[in-house]
């Protein structure tokens, strides 16, 4: 069961979703209480787009486990199915276990996320500048949170701002992303 598992974890970490998901399936059914293997399938499954499948199996991992360490990706599903109160619900369960920083701000790039498919762009910049400031050594979330905070600003107009922030992301991390790129385009 373990060398399956480890197989799968690989195949995950390597981007290969569909064998991942193809051997977690017979281990998930054979091994109901193995969270660690449920969690996987379900990880699996949202990145394959299956968000009612992750739903399902993610869920229940949760209530096994007492976890909220997947809530971002939960939230996630239900927000690519527009099922806005599971994602406020879920956010609001995130933040009174904050499992960590990188989790809480996963969850809080999803949040903008969905403001903004509601057409609530203000709400999405509010979110992701609550108690931002560039920190001192970025982490990887750090990036993501102040990528998606400059794309929200460009988005609801605030080229100037925009800039601002994609050029703070490419100055500190230049392979992360685009962000040079985006900066340049909106001077």
């Amino acid at each position: 069961m373990w060398k399956l598992f480890l197989r799968a974890a690989r195949e995950f970490e390597g981007e290969q979703y569909v064998d991942a998901r193809k051997t977690l399936a017979p281990l998930a059914d054979a091994n109901p209480q193995a969270v660690d293997i449920h969690e996987l399938y379900g990880l699996s499954l949202y990145r394959l787009g299956r968000w009612d499948d992750a739903i399902e199996i993610l869920e229940a991992v949760r209530a096994r486990s007492g976890s909220a360490e997947q809530n971002h990706v939960l939230m996630d599903c239900h927000r690519a199915l527009a099922h806005w109160a599971d994602v406020d619900e879920l956010w609001a369960e995130l933040g009174d276990h904050s499992p960590s920083a990188e989790l809480v701000v996963e969850g809080r790039i999803v949040l903008a996320g969905a403001s903004a498919d509601r057409g609530r762009l203000d709400d999405a910049v509010r979110i992701l500048e609550k108690g931002w400031k560039p920190p001192r050594e970025p982490q990887v979330w750090h990036l993501r949170r102040a990528y998606a905070l400059a794309d929200m600003l460009e988005r609801s107009g605030s080229v100037t701002r925009s800039a601002r922030v994609f050029e703070w992301v490419d100055a500190v991390a230049p392979a992360f992303s685009d962000a040079g790129e985006r900066a340049a385009q909106l001077h």
